[in-house]
């Protein structure tokens, strides 16, 4: 019987039974699609801004206004949770009925739309609660902050820390709750939390391991991108009518281009990593009966 460690759900992603070949076919399509996805709305994104910067040149400022192209951020997101859905209904399947690769969209995927309404909800309640915390106490926050940068700093970091820690732990709490929702064949959030009571140290420590690298390459991309920006972005002068939109438009450009690169890079291997985390948890609950042989008896 396998034991559930820090190790073994951290290397899961290698050590998983499913058929062969599955990993690399998994990592090219989603790059493919998410590249052609990212690249479709990227280019909507451009369309939108240099329409705006032309508009702002001539004087007309419609384009610029809050919210005035919010439409082409709200319409792809469907597409890209459908995308989500169906490639880590792939790999869940691989990880949990060992299945070789396939992209489809099925009960599972279904299912999994229902998982990600869980946590949009979670996530709609964490917003609230800090709106309503801040509506509260925003006046007293910001009326004993000092001219001094250093001690703002430690007032709101120490004012964060409580928020931090309860999204770590519902984040943790409730992350098999796909890899659960595929193992039982049916729409299930809460009852993840079952599954991660006794391992949620092990849990947290292999997700930072993961995630982490992945954030400093966020901001090694950020350093080298925000010093493009500044340099290729101009101030529009006092007279919009001498405004030159092109340098802007070239920001935005190249800002697209290099996030989304990275993003599409570096994105499916965190997922399938993460999912093999989570899918371990799963396969190694003791009160799981669907497949004894691969349930762990034992916890380290």
């Amino acid at each position: 019987m396998e034991k559930f460690s820090f190790s073994s759900a951290l290397m899961h992603f290698r050590n998983s039974q499913g058929p062969s070949g599955f990993v690399w076919k998994w990592l090219l399509a989603y790059v493919l699609v998410l590249g052609l996805a990212n690249a479709i709305a990227a280019m909507l994104s451009l369309y939108a801004s240099y329409q705006a910067y032309e508009a702002a040149a001539q004087g007309d400022f419609r384009y610029i206004r809050p919210f005035s192209n919010i439409w082409l951020s709200v319409l792809p997101i469907p597409f890209f949770v459908t995308i989500w859905a169906m490639f880590e209904a792939s790999a869940l399947r691989w990880y949990i009925r060992r299945e070789g690769f396939s992209l489809r969209f099925s009960k599972d995927e279904f299912r999994l739309l229902g998982v990600f309404l869980c946590w949009a909800g979670i996530i709609f309640l964490c917003a609230f609660a800090a709106l309503l915390f801040l509506m509260m106490f925003g006046n007293a926050i910001v009326a004993s902050m000092s001219r001094n940068a250093t001690t703002n700093l430690i007032i709101t970091s120490l004012l964060a820390l409580p928020f931090v820690g309860l999204a770590i732990y519902v984040a943790i709490s409730f992350m098999t709750a796909s890899a659960l929702t595929i193992r039982e064949n049916k729409v299930l959030f809460i009852s993840s939390k079952r599954i991660v009571s006794g391992k949620f140290w092990r849990l947290l420590a292999a997700a930072l391991v993961v995630t982490l690298p992945f954030y400093a390459l966020d901001v090694i991309v950020d350093l080298f991108v925000v010093p493009v920006i500044l340099q290729l972005t101009n101030t529009p002068p006092q007279d919009w009518s001498l405004y030159d939109p092109t340098n802007a438009f070239k920001t935005d450009l190249i800002t697209a281009v290099i996030t989304v690169g990275v993003f599409v890079l570096t994105a499916p291997i965190l997922q399938l990593i993460m999912l093999g985390i989570t899918s371990k948890a799963a396969l190694s609950d003791p009160d799981w009966v669907g497949q004894t042989d691969t349930v762990a008896e034992t916890f380290d």
